[in-house]
């Protein structure tokens, strides 16, 4: 029986190791003059206009980090067909301003339906949420209890905050890569040799 489970979690580890080998990160880049924020990656958009006052969406902070700009409620990434999101670091941003009393990071399916939430206090320092959910086609990040814009004529309530190493792997409709198969079989052979060893042990 140990031998059996041995195996077994053997296929666990090689599963998740190749998941994580595929994994990529979502990458913000710096636009030309004079667009502030980031508008595309490599598997998807970034959300970018949404208060219809100010140039919110994404402010590229490093290859792998970003604020949202102006504060901006409800910003979010799009990917171009459904991955599976891994995880991602958030915080809030103290620096930038005053902090919301909580911030929620929404998943949503091809249909817009909800599939996975999770979400963080404003006291909060940066914290690593994960996920490990299929079948996502957009990451929406809200808050709650933010604080009126400073900007003159400016109506919003505002609170920023920062998002990094936004971790997804493609693929992500739940069917394995050519690769993750491969592994899965030799892995669940590795199962079958230990129990087949221990009924022969038995008789």
């Amino acid at each position: 029986m140990k031998k059996y489970l041995v195996a077994a979690a053997s296929v666990a580890a090689v599963v998740s190791a190749a998941s994580a080998a595929n994994a990529t990160l979502v990458e913000f880049t710096d636009p030309p003059f004079p667009q502030v924020v980031s508008t595309v990656f490599a598997d998807g958009t970034f959300s970018y206009g949404l208060s219809g006052t100010q140039d919110d969406g994404f402010i590229e902070l490093g290859l792998n980090m970003a604020a949202n700009a102006y504060g901006q409620n409800g910003e979010y990434i799009s990917f171009n067909a459904p991955v599976t999101l891994n995880s991602l670091k958030i915080a809030p941003c103290t620096f930038c301003g005053l902090p919301a009393s909580l911030y929620t990071v929404n998943l949503y399916n091809a249909a817009s339906v909800l599939i996975g939430s999770q979400s963080i206090t404003g006291s909060s320092t940066e914290e690593t949420l994960t996920f490990d959910t299929a079948n996502v086609s957009k990451v929406e990040f809200d808050f709650v209890g933010g604080h009126p814009s400073s900007i003159p004529g400016d109506s919003r309530s505002v609170a920023w905050y920062l998002v990094r190493d936004i971790s997804y792997t493609l693929g992500g409709g739940g069917v394995p890569e050519p690769a993750v198969w491969a592994l899965m079989i030799g892995g669940f052979g590795m199962a079958g040799v230990a129990l087949r060893r221990r009924k022969a042990a038995q008789a």
